[in-house]
């Protein structure tokens, strides 16, 4: 007989007053692979939060429930720059453990030079010391080939494991699924938790028309008429997103030389106004304490913030928002510009939040504009891109 991993009764969490989830009752046996779903904003990672005791009191979070653990868990997190605190890889994970990755080569490295990928499986490397895995969209930002490996890696192990994903992708690896669209949060069957992920908007993409509006030289080569959309892909640490800061101004880690409508833009001042980016993680760079507040200093419209939906709950801390509402808050500071560049913009979107991205790329290229968008979801990029760029590591 299995022995109990996890065992949660009457699981209730809130943070300034609101309630985000309660009367929340599950057990796990060693080994199970628990899939857990819902909306942006539904308290998934939260739900992380209070399983690890960081829904601080002090922070204005209140918990209450009945908790069991046979071990303390190895946690990865929507953000692997926080999930790192040594200077090297190899003071965070194990060789073995990056083998069994495919990422070996990694070891030797800084933890400074990794790209936000190579990050990621570092952080899953050293959480796979643990017997019980907390895994949050562990992978949006890992290549089809990571991904495989680290898929195989659970089945391999047969480690205790809650995943929180917005995609398919692990539907055949868990036996057991848990969905947080229902109050209170319950289990599902794995055909209803395929019904919710599976789902992805339809798309018809305008056609770009007319002259090169943006032109692009140096490392990239490219002339783009208005309407354009360039899906960016690569494998993990291939410069997906140096390429992407470098045309965005913000870096110069790629030889990258732009001009709009034949004027040259020399660095991000010459770019203010034309191009705008939306970089991975991009909550790290909220500086207001409210999301009204933030939306307030990028001068966002209501109608934009509506669209976004954004309208609502504009009073709460930004801390509180999830990795989903900050996407996609970024992304509507940034709907402004001719021009957006979009790092993995899908990170943290459900099946709402990204029929609002799609609806949003394709109103920017209907009226002209050029989008930027870097995925390691191959049908993001076949329904949003016009054109396409493929690095290689």
């Amino acid at each position: 007989m299995k022995k109990t991993a996890l065992k949660l009764r009457r699981g209730g969490l809130s943070v300034k007053g609101n309630s985000i989830f309660k009367s929340l009752d599950l057990t796990l046996e060693e080994g199970g692979v628990l899939l857990i779903t819902g909306p942006s904003g539904s308290g998934k990672s939260s739900f992380f939060r209070m399983l690890l005791g960081l829904a601080c009191e002090d922070e204005g979070w209140e918990s209450s429930v009945e908790l069991f653990l046979s071990s303390r868990p190895g946690w990865v997190s929507q953000n692997p720059t926080w999930d790192l605190m040594g200077n090297w890889v190899k003071e965070e994970a194990g060789m073995k453990e990056l083998q069994m990755l495919g990422a070996g080569d990694l070891y030797e490295r800084r933890c400074t030079e990794l790209s936000h990928g190579e990050k990621t499986i570092t952080a899953l490397a050293g959480a796979f010391s643990k017997d019980i895995l907390l895994l949050d969209e562990p992978g949006v930002c890992l290549s089809k080939e990571n991904r495989s490996a680290l898929d195989s890696l659970l089945k391999k192990t047969g480690k205790t494991a809650l995943i929180i994903d917005h995609t398919p992708e692990f539907l055949d690896t868990a036996d057991r699924f848990l969905s947080f669209d229902r109050d209170p949060p319950s289990e599902v069957s794995r055909e209803e938790a395929a019904g919710y992920l599976e789902r992805i908007p339809d798309y018809c993409r305008p056609e770009p028309e007319g002259t090169g509006l943006l032109e692009v030289r140096g490392d990239l080569e490219l002339s783009l008429p208005g309407g354009s959309c360039v899906g960016v892909s690569g494998d993990n640490g291939s410069g997906k997103t140096s390429l992407l800061a470098s045309i965005a101004g913000v870096s110069s880690a790629a030889d990258i030389k732009c001009s709009w409508m034949g004027r040259p833009l020399r660095g991000i001042r010459k770019r203010r106004g034309i191009v705008s980016y939306v970089p991975q993680e991009p909550g790290r760079f909220f500086l207001a304490r409210t999301a009204g507040e933030q939306a307030g200093a990028w001068g966002i419209p209501e109608d934009i913030l509506t669209r976004f939906g954004l309208s609502g709950g504009m009073d709460r801390p930004v801390e509180t928002l999830s990795a989903g509402e900050k996407q996609r808050l970024a992304i509507a500071g940034a709907f402004s510009a001719p021009v957006m560049v979009l790092d993995e913009p899908t990170y943290g979107l459900d099946a709402a939040s990204m029929e609002i991205l799609f609806e949003g790329v394709r109103e920017k290229c209907s009226g002209g504009g050029i989008v930027f968008i870097s995925s390691h979801d191959r049908r993001i990029l076949e329904r949003l891109a016009t054109c396409g760029v493929n690095l290689v590591a």
